[in-house]
């Protein structure tokens, strides 16, 4: 599900599925669940004073992203500050290896740089519930959607998923060659229902890559972002978050 243009108020009964969801839609509770959690990351002269959650994604019965609204007091006096980070709920425990993989990532050069992924804050098991930093930017779909020329963002974008492959990590989840050519000729039945006349185009590509397949025999496996689309890359100048 696309991200939503504008962040909504986040309701308890939006997916009953996902065990987090209430303590997110109550700030109080939240404030105090994510005090001592963000403590390291909001540093020794600072303190969470209240917290708001905002929707901004749902996959029903899956995850949900929130955007969290903070408000951070200074012990030396100074005005309190509004900081953002993402939350990722999910049903299940992915958070945790979510947590692990973008860990690893920053430590194979995504941590600073044009080509980054957020800096995992916090892991709360009890609630399956993943604190990120905030992606300052636009999303990638944004640019195409505004703009008739994104031939700049559409290079960065590939230079991101190459640094991605290159990288070095192996954690995570393992996908097979076959498996992707699977997960792409489903993905090529959808295009083919929007836009018919490029049907033969992504039959044509889809064949070229089982033979290039075949050709790689014994090739070493690589990092990979599986779901890589405009909607998992922020734009921000020259530097690209994926997300």
């Amino acid at each position: 599900m696309p991200l939503l243009a504008t962040r909504v108020p986040l309701q308890a009964s939006d997916d009953p599925a996902l065990p987090g969801l209430a303590v997110l839609c109550r700030p109080a509770e939240l404030t105090a669940m994510l005090s001592p959690r963000l403590a390291p990351w909001l540093g020794p002269d600072a303190h969470l004073l209240d917290s708001r959650a905002y929707l901004r994604r749902l996959s029903p019965g899956k995850r949900c992203s929130v955007e969290l609204e903070l408000v951070v007091g200074r012990a030396n006096g100074f005005p309190a500050e509004r900081r953002r980070l993402l939350g990722k709920l999910y049903r299940e425990d992915q958070g945790a290896t979510v947590y692990q993989t973008l860990g690893e990532l920053r430590h194979h050069g995504f941590g600073a740089g044009r080509f980054i992924v957020p800096q995992p804050v916090a892991y709360v098991p009890e609630y399956r519930l993943l604190l990120l930093t905030w992606a300052e930017g636009e999303l990638l779909r944004s640019v195409f959607l505004a703009r008739s020329d994104a031939a700049q963002e559409i290079a960065g974008a590939a230079e991101w998923l190459l640094g991605l492959h290159k990288c070095g990590v192996r954690t995570g989840r393992h996908y097979s060659f076959l498996g992707h050519l699977q997960t792409l000729a489903g993905w090529k039945e959808l295009l083919a229902e929007i836009h018919p006349q490029g049907e033969r185009l992504m039959g044509a590509l889809l064949a070229r890559f089982e033979e290039r397949g075949r050709e790689l025999s014994g090739w070493t496996p690589g990092p990979i972002h599986r779901d890589f689309s405009p909607e998992h890359l922020v734009v921000h100048g020259d530097q690209f978050t994926g997300l």
